[in-house]
């Protein structure tokens, strides 16, 4: 038996150095599902603790979010690599923009004069 995940676009909120990724349901009124990214520790040894920095928080945080995205660019990018060669350039052109719309999720928005404005 396969499950399958929540459908639908994946949000991020974040409050008081927390990051929430959640999903709504199918009208948009309450939360199908919903994870809290809080801080936690890793040890360089064991006596060395470090707490988890909200830079790393945050990038785990989009990557969870874009996961709908990467498993639909992943999807469209098998059935790129397996078309036949006369049905490839559509099917390579969905792909690479569904892989490209994945990426953008899981980065940062880095600020560009014509963002930040």
């Amino acid at each position: 038996m396969s499950e399958k995940h929540t459908p639908g676009e994946w949000f991020l909120a974040s409050r008081n150095g927390s990051t929430m990724v959640y999903a709504l349901d199918e009208i948009g009124d309450v939360n199908r599902f919903s994870a809290l990214i809080s801080g936690g520790y890793s040890y360089q040894s064991r006596s060395v603790k470090n707490r988890t920095s909200e830079q790393e928080l945050a990038a785990n945080a989009r990557l969870m979010a874009a996961a709908p995205d990467l498993l639909a660019a992943l999807l469209l990018a098998e059935e790129a690599l397996s078309a036949k060669p006369s049905e490839k350039f559509g099917i390579k052109l969905n792909a690479l923009s569904a892989v490209r719309r994945a990426i953008t999720k899981t980065t940062p928005v880095i600020p560009t004069p014509e963002t930040s404005a």
